[in-house]
């Protein structure tokens, strides 16, 4: 019996010699390229890839790398905040992360207008390997039609190198913001406790199909649009809420119950009447006139901006509303997106 186990364990170890010894004649992990590492990543709301060192497979157009990740979403390609390869097989573009992260989730936008429909099929890797393509991929080639922003699960993926392909195709690579999500998993530390009036920066948008309402309609904008997850800001894509020519019009959306806000999200409207955006103030609180409620902090800027981020520092409330005070005009919103939910009251030690 003693020889049994002897010979069975002798086995064992040839045999994890010899994977062992494969692997590293190729040069290459032994880990399948599509096999994701175990675990997950929390989702935090930091872009890990924010003005971080890119690089591409070829520059055409005047399309530098960097662009690409300069935090700038806008997406008309002649406002130089886009990405672009020559026409070449299996373009490529990299973002370097500096060390080795957890990746919960890469967002991509598309070019407008011309080209979008070229980023079809693109991939997207995560790995340790410069040569970025030799890493495992965060699911399956990517659809793009019909979407103007992309976000592609990596389910806790680890690597340095974030990279975005076009495999087997002969095409120009377009990037218009690339955006990183993740950084630290559930295993390597304890998620830090909230102080007292601050949310969880939750990534969950907590006004997605929720009722909206208004002070009126005109144009057929419904409140609606402007909760519908779309965040298309060109009007005649029907995705924009639209008040009449009115004096201090408003605009709501009821969460159902009241939530501790961290941020607002609001995309104005491009091309026509953005600037009538100029002014506007966010409310929150739990009476349903929202202008008799909280505000965020003061009157918001839109000059440059196609994306404005309200901070809500905590501010809880049922009802989170958009108006424009002391003010006769359209109040057009492409979408509104509401980020919180969870406070240092209710928040349970570890994962939320």
């Amino acid at each position: 019996m003693e020889g049994r186990l002897t010979l069975f364990a002798l086995l064992i170890v040839l045999g994890g010699s010899s994977e062992a010894t494969a692997g590293q004649g190729t040069g290459r992990s032994a880990q399948s390229k599509t096999q994701p590492k175990p675990g997950k990543c929390y989702a935090s709301t930091t872009n890990l890839a924010l003005n971080r060192p890119a690089t591409q497979s070829s520059t055409d157009f005047k399309g530098a790398p960097g662009r690409a990740v300069d935090g700038n979403r806008n997406a008309i390609y002649a406002k130089k905040s886009c990405s672009h390869t020559a026409m070449e097989r299996d373009p490529w573009w990299r973002v370097d992360l500096g060390s080795s992260q957890c990746i919960d989730r890469v967002v991509v936008v598309k070019r407008r207008r011309i080209g979008g429909h070229w980023l079809e099929g693109f991939q997207v890797y995560v790995g340790d390997n410069p040569n970025v393509v030799e890493n495992p991929t965060c699911g399956k080639k990517q659809s793009v039609a019909g979407k103007d922003v992309i976000t592609v699960d990596c389910g806790g993926l680890t690597g340095r190198y974030v990279g975005i392909a076009l495999p087997d195709k002969k095409q120009y690579l377009i990037l218009c913001e690339v955006e990183v999500y993740g950084g630290t998993s559930p295993t390597e530390v304890s998620r830090p406790m909230l102080k007292y009036g601050q949310c969880a920066e939750g990534t969950t948008n907590l006004a997605l199909n929720r009722p909206a309402t208004q002070s009126s309609t005109d144009f057929k904008g419904a409140p609606g649009r402007a909760v519908d997850g779309n965040r298309n800001a060109i009007y005649a894509k029907k995705s924009c809420s639209h008040t009449a020519m009115e004096r201090d019009p408003w605009w709501r959306v009821d969460l159902g119950s009241s939530q501790c806000i961290d941020r607002v999200v609001v995309v104005k409207r491009q091309r026509i009447g953005g600037h009538w955006l100029e002014g506007f103030q966010v409310y929150v609180g739990d009476n349903p006139n929202v202008v008799e409620n909280p505000t965020c902090g003061g009157k918001q800027s839109v000059a440059g901006k196609d994306v404005i981020t309200v901070n809500c520092g905590g501010l809880t409330g049922r009802y989170v509303g958009i108006a424009l005070p002391d003010k006769k005009q359209y109040l057009i919103l492409c979408e509104v997106e509401v980020y919180g939910g969870v406070t240092m009251k209710t928040q349970k030690a570890g994962l939320i």
